[in-house]
C-alpha cells in the first residue's frame, strides 16, 4: 500500500465506467485517496458511503457546457472559467503527493494548475481519442497537453492505446489498466436469489425470456438497435436500465416513443438507474450491448460476465478484449439489427451451450477482471514517480 497521499479528479457528479474504477480504487488504497469532484451529483453520497473524503468545486456553467465534440468557440468561452479553478484545484492538491485525473476536463483543469501546485500527474485516460468521441482540435489539444503535464497516461484498453498512438500521443510513460470491478460488489449483488427472482417477476411476469441493456442512455449506446431487435423478437420481453446523464434526455424522449412506434412499448421497460446492476443482468437470458461507436472498454460486457448472464458486444473497440467469440460471448457488428436477433435467439435455443458459455466468461472474469487487477495496474502506472513510493 502507498505511504503517500493521492488527490483524485474528475469533473463528473454522477458515476460512469471511469468513476466506477475510481471508486474502486478508492476503497483499495483507502486511506491514502481524497477526491476532488467538479460537479454535484450521485457521486459523492457513493464516496461518502465507503468513507472516502471528498470535496466539490463546481465547475463554471460555461466550462461544464464543453462537450467532446465542440470547436475553439466553446474551448475559448470556457477558459474564464477554467481559470477560476485552477487556484482551488492546486489548493487542494498541495496537501497529497500526486493529482490523478479520470476525465478530461480535470486533466485540461489540473494541467492548468500544474505550474501553481507542482504535483505530479497522473491521467487515467478512459476513452478512445478517435473521432468517433472527440473534436480533431480536442484530440490535438489533449495530445498536447499530455507530452508537457502527465508524468504517466494510462490507458482503459489495447483499442484505446492503438487509437493514442494513432493519434500522436507518447509512447513513453503510458500503460494499459483495465477497468475492474469489485468482488465485494459482484458477491453482493449476484449471491442474491430473492432480489434476482423479484426482478423476473417485475420485467417478465409471464415468464418470456428476458433481454437486458445496460448503461447509461446516450445516442451512440444504441438503444434504438436494442429497440429494433426486441421488435422482431415477439415473444420475448426487454428491459433498459440506464438513465441519460450529459444532455441526452431528448434521446429518452425519442426512445420511448421509437418503442411504441415499433409496437414494443409494452414489452420492454424503461427502467432508469438501478443500484443494483448485476442483479438485474443475473434474472436475464442475455445482455445484448449495442454501441454504435467503437467503447474504450465496456464494463457492462465484464458485468455481465461476473452475473453469470450470456452476453453480445458490438464487435468493435475494447469489447473485442474482453469477449472470446463462441467462448465467452458473441460479438456482432456494429448497429446490424439482424445479427443482434440472430445472436439473441441463438442463445434462448440453445441454452445448454449458453449456458456454458457464460460459465467460461465468469471464470475469465474472475481471472481477469477484478478490482484487484485494477489495482496492481494503477500501482504499475504510479510507480516511481517523484514523492511516491511502495511499502514493502
Amino acid at each position: 500500500m502507498a505511504s503517500r497521499t493521492f488527490l483524485f479528479m474528475t469533473h463528473a457528479g454522477d458515476p460512469g465506467g471511469a468513476e466506477f474504477k475510481m471508486l474502486a480504487l478508492c476503497k483499495a488504497l483507502a486511506p491514502s485517496t481524497h477526491v476532488l469532484l467538479l460537479q454535484h451529483g450521485r457521486l459523492e453520497n457513493l464516496l461518502a458511503a465507503q468513507g472516502t473524503p471528498c470535496v466539490v468545486a463546481p465547475l463554471d456553467a460555461s466550462t461544464g457546457a464543453v462537450r467532446r465534440a465542440d470547436g475553439v468557440g466553446s474551448l475559448v468561452r470556457a477558459a474564464p472559467g477554467s481559470l477560476r479553478l485552477v487556484k482551488r484545484i492546486a489548493r487542494e492538491a498541495r496537501p497529497h503527493d500526486v493529482v490523478v485525473c479520470f476525465s478530461q476536463k480535470a486533466f485540461v483543469l489540473a494541467s492548468l494548475a500544474k505550474p501553481v501546485m507542482r504535483r505530479p500527474i497522473v491521467w487515467f485516460m478512459n476513452d478512445i481519442l478517435s473521432r468517433d468521441h472527440f473534436s480533431p482540435l480536442l484530440i490535438k489539444l489533449l495530445i498536447t497537453l499530455s507530452r508537457y503535464s502527465a508524468d504517466r497516461v494510462a490507458v482503459v484498453s489495447e483499442e484505446s492505446l492503438r487509437e493514442w498512438l494513432r493519434a500522436g500521443g507518447r509512447r513513453d510513460g503510458i500503460s494499459v489498466v483495465h477497468s475492474g470491478i469489485d468482488l465485494d460488489e459482484v458477491n453482493r449483488q449476484v449471491a442474491d436469489p430473492a432480489r434476482i427472482a423479484a426482478y423476473r417477476h417485475e420485467y417478465a411476469p409471464d415468464g418470456a425470456p428476458l433481454i437486458g441493456m445496460f448503461g447509461r442512455v446516450s445516442s451512440w449506446k444504441g438503444q434504438d438497435i436494442f429497440l429494433r431487435a426486441m421488435a422482431q423478437i415477439p415473444g420475448a420481453r426487454g428491459v433498459i436500465a440506464g438513465g441519460a446523464l450529459f444532455d441526452e434526455q431528448a434521446y429518452e424522449r425519442d426512445l420511448r416513443a421509437l418503442a411504441h412506434e415499433l409496437g414494443v412499448g409494452d414489452r420492454v421497460t424503461f427502467a432508469g438507474h438501478v443500484d443494483d446492476p448485476m442483479t438485474l443482468m443475473a434474472a436475464c437470458d442475455v445482455v445484448a450491448h449495442c454501441s454504435t461507436a467503437p467503447e474504450p472498454s465496456g464494463r457492462v460486457i465484464v458485468e455481465a460476465m461476473f452475473a453469470g448472464t450470456p452476453v453480445i458486444g458490438s464487435d468493435a473497440g475494447g469489447v473485442r478484449e474482453f469477449i472470446l467469440p463462441e467462448e465467452t460471448g458473441l460479438l456482432t457488428p456494429m448497429k446490424d439489427v439482424e445479427a443482434l436477433v440472430a445472436a439473441i435467439h441463438r442463445y434462448l435455443e440453445e441454452p445448454d451451450w449458453a449456458r456454458q458459455v457464460a460459465t467460461q466468461a465468469r471464470e475469465r472474469a474472475y481471472e481477469n477482471y477484478s478490482s484487484r487487477a485494477t489495482v496492481a495496474g494503477f500501482e504499475r502506472a504510479v510507480a516511481g514517480l517523484a514523492g511516491y513510493s511502495r511499502s514493502a
